[in-house]
């Protein structure tokens, strides 16, 4: 992705990806994540001032977090039951009056007049609708000028959940 950025963007950013040492699979569909982490990368970039930093921070749920050096070390304690992901980033944010409408399809914040940022309002919607077909959540944590964290959430792959959720989205035929 930092490359793509590099290639699109007029402006050059920084994308630091911060993981936990040994990561469990998710259950979900690799190529939708793959696009809604896209999406959620450029919204950061749309947002970001230039050479801003954004973070992409990828760690299982239900486990005490510490940073160091790009990786994310947790306490053995119980096992996690879901993963998250968090793209964060440092730039204009979103005031608290606005957050709830960001996931709401063909709606866009209103912006500085000095700064256009092209979009139709459909990105965070799809984003939204893709994690939640997924059984998952996307949430979002923002401030005014103190940049955006959009966090997902993917149920964790064990056999019990991949044979279940299989049949549940298996289609029934009768011959």
């Amino acid at each position: 992705m930092q490359d793509r950025v590099e290639i699109q963007a007029m402006a050059h950013f920084t994308i630091q990806c911060l993981s936990y040492v040994r990561l469990p699979m998710a259950w979900a569909d690799e190529h939708r994540v793959q696009q809604v982490l896209e999406n959620l990368l450029e919204n950061a970039i749309k947002y970001s001032p230039e050479g801003g930093v954004i973070e992409l921070l990828v760690y299982p749920t239900d486990r005490s977090l510490a940073w160091e050096d790009n990786i994310i070390d947790t306490t053995e304690e119980q096992g996690a039951s879901q993963i998250s992901i968090t793209v964060r980033d440092h730039g204009i944010g979103i005031p608290q009056w606005q957050q709830s409408m960001v996931f709401e399809p063909f709606l866009r914040l209103p912006q500085s007049a000095s700064r256009q940022i092209s979009g139709v309002g459909l990105g965070l919607y799809i984003a939204r609708k893709l994690i939640e077909a997924m059984h998952g959540t996307i949430t979002l944590k923002s401030s005014s000028g103190q940049g955006t964290s959009i966090t997902l959430t993917l149920p964790i792959a064990t056999a019990a959940t991949s044979i279940a959720t299989a049949q549940s989205t298996t289609d029934k035929v009768l011959l």
